[in-house]
């Protein structure tokens, strides 16, 4: 059962979680999502991504941004509702790379959506001069 949207927090701009289960968007190698790509490890493309078939994209996100998006209407005409579009990118990684980021819904209908999530701490975002 899930939490009444009135009654979950929504997470928000520099938020940290931990992802070890759940679905999420995200690039990964051609090989795990299309059958006609199989030992294509070079090239990625963007889709649904369950956590637990996928070790390496485990671990503490920082959340770089949120919006309020992704409704519409469905294929039999009925609109269905936006939902909270959470975006994030692995705290860990080496260098920023697209296939350390990901992104789910924590409200609307959506298949990535991830529920019960609780930030472990809070980022800062700083700049520094390089000269």
């Amino acid at each position: 059962m899930h939490l009444d949207e009135k009654e979950m927090k929504m997470l928000d701009k520099g938020d940290i979680i931990e992802l070890k289960k759940g679905t999420v968007i995200a690039w990964v190698p051609k090989h795990f999502l299309c059958s006609n790509k199989s030992g294509v490890f070079d090239e990625y493309d963007h889709g649904e991504i369950s956590l637990e078939n996928m070790p390496y994209l485990q671990g503490k996100y920082v959340v770089y941004k949120t919006s309020f998006d992704g409704g519409g209407p469905m294929w039999d005409g009925v609109p269905y509702p936006n939902g909270h579009h959470v975006f994030c990118e692995k705290v860990d990684a080496e260098e920023s790379r697209i296939d350390r980021r990901i992104e789910f819904f924590q409200s609307g209908l959506f298949d990535a959506m991830i529920f019960d999530i609780t930030p472990i701490g809070k980022a800062e975002l700083s700049y520094c001069e390089r000269i």
